[in-house]
């Protein structure tokens, strides 16, 4: 499914790299760039990662590799990447590539229009149980982590929203939560 991106709204990518994750990872939203050039989002985003702290509660055995935002519309907005190296500062042993943590994307709106997901790799391994459940302790501090992302996301001039596959306008992100049980996806394996 293709997401339309409006002008004045960017699709986001943070690369993952790291033995975590031998083929890449990613995680993608949708952000309203107010305007603003790609690299003046892709330097809204870094700034959100580093002050949030995002990756340090993920293994050492990940690291981010680089941000990438493409500008609406779709046909003719600009791109751009930026580099951003920034490890984890968990436990190094991780969870197998094809398991994350599964972020809800929660807006004012109900339905399935009004939610979305976005999977975080590198959860360490000693803190995901044989059943999938996520240590209490770890879902507090990544769901904090992630409360700080949004809010720095929005104070920097580039709120989350989420993009829809139709011309319907995005919708401003309200909240961003991890789930207690590990997601696990077959397809997640890159050849």
């Amino acid at each position: 499914m293709t997401m339309v991106i409006p002008e004045g709204f960017s699709l986001v990518n943070i690369l993952f790299g790291g033995t975590a994750v031998p083929r890449g990872a990613a995680i993608t939203f949708g952000v309203d760039n107010g305007g603003q050039t790609s690299n003046a989002v892709t330097s809204d985003v870094i700034g959100a990662l580093t002050v949030s702290g995002l990756i340090d509660n993920l293994s050492t055995s990940i690291n981010t590799v680089m941000v990438r935002a493409k500008n609406g519309p779709n046909a003719t907005g600009p791109f751009a990447e930026n580099p951003h190296v920034d490890a984890g500062a968990g436990p190094a042993a991780a969870v197998v590539p094809n398991t994350a943590g599964l972020v809800k994307k929660s807006t004012a709106l109900g339905g399935r229009k009004g939610r979305g997901r976005f999977y975080l790799p590198g959860l360490p391994e000693g803190n995901v149980d044989s059943g999938g459940s996520i240590d209490s302790a770890l879902v507090t501090a990544i769901n904090t982590d992630l409360a700080t992302f949004l809010a720095t996301l929005a104070t920097n001039g580039s709120p989350m929203v989420l993009l829809h596959s139709d011309l319907t306008t995005p919708t401003l992100v309200t909240s961003l939560s991890l789930e207690v049980v590990a997601a696990t996806q077959r397809r997640r394996l890159r050849r």
